[in-house]
């Protein structure tokens, strides 16, 4: 049981790393090049990449 539930969990794990570190990317391009510094904007990339990561994570379910 747990062979399978740790390597998920770490795939999952890194995966929401890898989301959140392009999402940190992004806001420092806007935040330097374009001087996108409005709370609302980082606010949405937040929930945006909090979003991707969710659906990376979630597992898909047999109907």
């Amino acid at each position: 049981m747990f062979k399978t539930i740790i390597p998920l969990f770490l795939k999952c794990v890194l995966y929401s790393l890898t989301v959140y570190f392009l999402f940190f990317a992004v806001y420092a391009i806007g935040h330097f090049y374009f001087e996108i510094g409005n709370p609302s904007v980082v606010l949405t990339e937040f929930l945006i990449a909090t979003a991707i990561a969710i659906f990376i994570c979630v597992p898909k379910g047999k109907p």
